[in-house]
């Protein structure tokens, strides 16, 4: 009654009129919209529920079929139900029978899932469909299993380092969704996830709203809410802003406010703002300030202090401004970097001078208030009248935890020997920074297969086929036979650069660590260092100071050159004529910006290598600039891996150093075993000197670095020593694991055939492989078999087309050389063997094993070019 609510309020307000006028100020905007304030948590719920429709285990809507109740509040429920299309689980949020007839509602429900669909974020809940349309209509997004930061937080106050894991996720989560223009307006610990693996899931877009979106109406704040009953309070009362609670339009600092409040929650396992009732509680975070972090654990540092404590200040204009300076200022606290925020102390009044005994009366008497929302109120009388139910409420799901918080995060301390670095997603879709995303994941595997405690370290090649899908890294971990798999998010805003990080145990499906880093793009360089070292120590990688030194220390000083370093991979890696030579092109850059960038020097010599060996320029131009930047790569670092790699394949594919080229891969293996046996070129090298075994069984050791490589492949080895049989075999079984590159082992097998004198098979197969092979050298291997089963006419066809070719590809004379030497033409044969040895093409140097030759092989022409090769007898 009237009567009863004005004495309460004189007793609870006693001696704060202006907090008591706030307060009735609050009370009437909810008389206006139907008394709902009046009535029992519990019958407000009871109306709304009633004549609601509860669909049963295994009834179905649309393509989704249920399984069970997750929880209930408001104008909804939302259950546990299997996307019957797609064959995944799905929290289905549906409107009740009330709500989905009442227009506003549909509209709300529509928002809410535009809100939440428009991030694409791994801390946000995914949203997968809408129909609001629909009889009932409903929301499908992400089924997150696990356990809420509330509920976490009820079981004891969390260790400090988890607590910012924590606390950096949300901030990560709330930067993505501010810069595209949303506000949360309800960051709470129940709208906080915790997967099993300790990543952090923000739900409950239910309240959010565009920056630029107008108004909800009069006392916006104070109205109405999403999938709720009209009159409760938009936003949950212990973290809500001071702007929030008056009903004043609010922008993303609001949101600030809230995180403020939870991240002070957090790290004291207390309510910022807790009183023993509702109005107490408005007052507090209108008049109060919290009791001080270290008056809770001395242990807290004050610059992370003075980082809540400008979250939480009470004018919006003192607090940070934007939630990326609060993940800027969060991580340099948590690093120690940072020694002391610029806080402004929030307005008080006169409140604040009995402040001490309402934290009393909270800390002590009532331990941790009940939910004081009406939002929050609501729910927890339900749930008291109904034992079975959980809430769930525009997003969050609340589900029993696969297995307990300690089994994932404080279990063991067994060292892991092996890594994957997916590509990192280009959070900012724009395709002018994707070079850097993949760039900085490709120098941080570069870096850790400096370790020598990691046996294996994914190469980029091979995880790069998983960049742009929606991948489980315990699945890919499995696939690629790592214990951890690192996954990263980067955000390019301004001159700023965002990496956010997570590190996975693949054995035991354990979050390791989630990192944070921000810098300056003039100081990207750092980023690739710091979360290299934040690996190792994670997988517990016992370091010396050399290799410790080596790990930490940055491939350039010049940010410029780094930049254009990366630039230049990410375009060699494209492997199109097009984007290879843009990327020589970005490496000379690299080099004018930084004369002593040694790894730049090394990838200008690969770069020519690869101009070389592919035909886009004469080779005996290309190999000298090869080996010019090669030799004064190792004079800057003669311990450089990659250089003297790279020097072993000038001096084979240039000099025709065998023994050089031997003693420079060996170098380069004794320096990093991981880098250059993923290049495989070494196996070439024992390939084409006959040492078949040895080929074998260092590609072997390749596989166990990586099982995904793929030239020189056993098969190509096999065919090269003349074990027919068993190189198709091979063949066949990379036709079923990569059906897209039909083509090449369709012409595999093809040769292979050939070379048995099983032409009809190998016909066959070449006509299979046709219609998809575009590259010269293919397309005269078909001219090959065409040549060897007696199809002379088509045969010539195919080799007149691949002469015409010569003038903008330099490296078909080989191919050419070997359909003359079939068709019998041993004069023309030679005679483009000797333009291929004078112009030093790359496919000279498998002059003694290639098959292609065996009818020229007793012509002393021929012998004189083995001779001039250094592969004679």
């Amino acid at each position: 009654a009237p009567e009863r609510r004005a004495a309460f309020l004189a007793e609870a307000c006693a001696g704060h009129d202006s907090l008591r006028r706030e307060v009735e100020a609050l009370i009437s905007s909810h008389e206006q919209t139907g008394h709902f304030i009046d009535a029992p948590a519990f019958q407000a719920a009871a109306e709304m529920l009633a004549g609601g429709r509860e669909f049963k285990p295994g009834a179905t809507l649309s393509h989704y079929e249920i399984h069970s109740v997750l929880g209930e509040g408001g104008m909804g429920r939302v259950y546990l139900a299997e996307d019957r299309k797609l064959k995944r689980k799905v929290a289905l949020k549906v409107l009740s029978a009330a709500g989905s007839g009442d227009g506003e509602a549909r509209r709300r429900l529509l928002r809410e899932a535009q809100a939440a669909a428009a991030l694409d974020h791994p801390n946000i809940c995914a949203i997968y469909e809408v129909d609001e349309a629909s009889d009932p209509c409903y929301i499908a997004m992400q089924y997150v299993e696990g356990e809420t930061l509330e509920a976490r937080m009820e079981n004891g106050r969390l260790a400090l380092d988890d607590s910012l894991n924590i606390a950096a996720q949300i901030a990560d989560a709330l930067c993505e969704a501010h810069a595209r223009g949303i506000i949360h307006r309800d960051v709470k610990p129940s709208n906080v996830m915790l997967t099993a693996r300790g990543q952090v899931k923000v739900l409950d877009f239910g309240l959010a709203k565009t920056a630029s979106a107008a108004p909800d109406g009069p006392g916006e704040a104070v109205t109405m809410s999403l999938l709720t009953a009209p009159g409760m309070v938009l936003g949950t009362v212990p973290y809500m802003s001071p702007e929030q609670l008056r009903g004043e339009t609010v922008d993303a600092r609001t949101d600030i406010f809230s995180f403020g409040a939870v991240l002070y929650e957090l790290l004291t396992c207390r309510r910022a703002f807790a009183r023993a009732s509702a109005a107490e509680t408005i007052g507090a975070i209108l008049h109060e300030r919290p009791p001080e972090l270290s008056s809770v654990d001395r242990g807290i540092p004050k610059a992370l202090e003075d980082v809540v404590g400008k979250c939480l200040a009470k004018d919006a204009g003192e607090r940070y401004q934007t939630m990326e300076q609060v993940a800027r200022d969060l991580n340099a606290a948590r690093s120690g970097e940072l020694v002391a925020v610029n806080t402004v102390a929030a307005r008080t009044g006169q409140a604040e001078v009995d402040s001490a005994s309402h934290r009393e009366t909270a800390f002590t008497d009532t331990g941790r208030a009940r939910p004081t929302s009406s939002i929050e109120y609501l729910v927890s009388e339900v749930k008291h009248h109904r034992r079975s139910a959980l809430l769930a409420m525009a997003g969050v799901i609340i589900a029993v935890a696969a297995l307990g918080y300690y089994f994932y995060f404080a279990r063991g301390s067994e060292a892991i020997d092996s890594v994957a670095v997916l590509p990192f997603v280009n959070a900012s879709n724009d395709a002018n920074t994707e070079y850097l995303s993949d760039g900085l994941s490709d120098s941080i595997i570069n870096s850790l297969s400096q370790v020598p405690n990691l046996k294996r370290v994914i190469p980029f090649s091979s995880v790069s086929r998983y960049k742009g899908k929606q991948i489980d890294p315990q699945t890919v971990g499995r696939e690629l036979n790592v214990g951890a798999v690192l996954t990263g998010r980067l955000t390019l805003r301004g001159d700023e650069v965002l990496v956010s990080t997570e590190l996975i145990d693949v054995k035991n499906n354990k979050r390791l660590s989630g990192g944070q880093y921000s810098h300056k793009l003039a100081d990207v360089s750092k980023l690739q260092s710091e979360i290299a070292q934040g690996i190792s120590e994670k997988l517990r990688l016992k370091l010396t100071s050399e290799q410790h030194e080596r790990l930490t220390r940055p491939e350039t000083e010049n940010a410029e050159a780094y930049q254009l370093y990366l630039q230049g991979r990410y375009f060699l890696a494209k492997n199109t004529d097009e984007a290879t030579l843009k990327s020589g092109e970005y490496f000379k850059q690299a080099i004018e910006k930084d004369p002593n960038f040694a790894l730049a020097y090394v990838e200008l010599a690969r770069y020519y290598a690869i101009m070389a060996n592919f035909g886009n320029m004469q080779p005996n131009e290309a190999w000298p600039q090869a080996e010019a930047a090669v030799v004064k790569a190792l004079a800057i670092d003669d311990r450089l891996a990659e250089a003297h790699h790279q020097l072993g394949v000038v001096k084979m594919w240039y000099d025709w150093d065998w023994p050089g080229a031997e003693r420079e891969f060996r170098r380069a293996i004794e320096l990093e075993p991981e880098i250059v046996r993923r290049g495989t070129l070494y196996v070439r090298l024992l390939e084409v000197l006959g040492r078949f075994d040895e080929a074998i069984a260092e590609r072997n050791k390749a596989d166990e670095i990586s099982p995904v490589l793929r030239l020189p492949d056993v098969a190509g080895i096999l065919r090269s020593a003349r074990r027919y049989d068993e190189a198709i075999e091979e063949n066949r079984k990379q036709l079923e694991r990569e059906p897209n590159r039909r083509g090449n082992y369709h012409l595999a097998i093809g040769m292979a055939y050939a070379h048995q004198g099983k032409y009809e098979e190998a016909l066959a197969e070449v006509r299979e492989a046709r219609p998809v092979v575009t590259e010269p050298r293919q397309l005269a291997q078909i001219g090959y078999v065409y040549a060897a089963a007696g199809k002379r006419d088509e045969a010539v066809k195919i080799l007149e087309e691949v002469k015409a070719l010569t003038g903008e590809r330099h490296n078909l004379s080989p191919s050419i050389a070997a359909i003359y030497a079939v068709l019998g033409n041993k004069d023309e044969a030679l005679a483009w063997l000797k333009r291929a040895c004078d112009e030093h093409h790359g496919g000279v140097v498998g002059l003694k094993i290639d098959q292609r030759f065996d009818t020229l092989r007793s012509d002393q022409r021929f012998v004189d070019l083995l001779r001039r090769v250094k592969l004679a007898p």
